[in-house]
This record gives C-alpha cells, structure tokens and sequence, in this order.
C-alpha cells in the first residue's frame, strides 16, 4: 500500500476541483497517473537527474508542443506575441 500513498501524495497537487462529468475526471486521472509513472520510469534511467515532477510535466508539455504544433510571431502594437498552432486548429 505505500506505492498508492506515494502516487496519491504527489498526484494531489495537481487534482482539479471544478465540476465535471465522472469521465472527464476518470480520464485525467488516468492520464495523471500515466504521466507519473513515465517520470518514475525516467527517473529509473537518469539518477542523476534533479527534475522534479513540476518540471518533467513542463518539458513533456513544451515536447509535445514543440512537435505537433508551429509557432507563429505576430506584431501588434509594438508588443510580439507567439501563436502556437496545432496542425487540427481551425483558426
């Protein structure tokens, strides 16, 4: 039982309080764990690694954007704004 106490411990940060249907929270909670499990498995391979779980969620986030979405600069203003787009964006 100390494996789900640990999962639980370091999932509760990141649980989300707004109401929803049961399958959105049944399917975020699944990826929660999924994510935390690949973190545990990259720890295993990089001890020497100093991530934190905060941190290993960041870099998978920028990673799965970096790849599946372009960039786009746009000037307005005198202020520059990045627009990520996703190749199944409508805008």
């Amino acid at each position: 039982m100390g494996g789900v106490d640990k999962l639980d411990q370091m999932l509760e940060p990141y649980l989300s309080l707004c109401k929803s249907k049961w399958y959105k929270k049944l399917f975020q909670h699944l990826l929660d764990v999924t994510v935390y499990n690949s973190f545990v498995l990259y720890k295993e391979k990089n001890p020497g690694t100093q991530d934190t779980l905060l941190s290993f969620r960041t870099k998978l986030i920028d990673g799965i954007l970096t790849k599946y979405c372009t960039a786009r600069h746009i000037a307005t203003g005198g202020q520059a704004i990045w627009i990520r787009r996703c190749p199944h964006s409508t805008d």
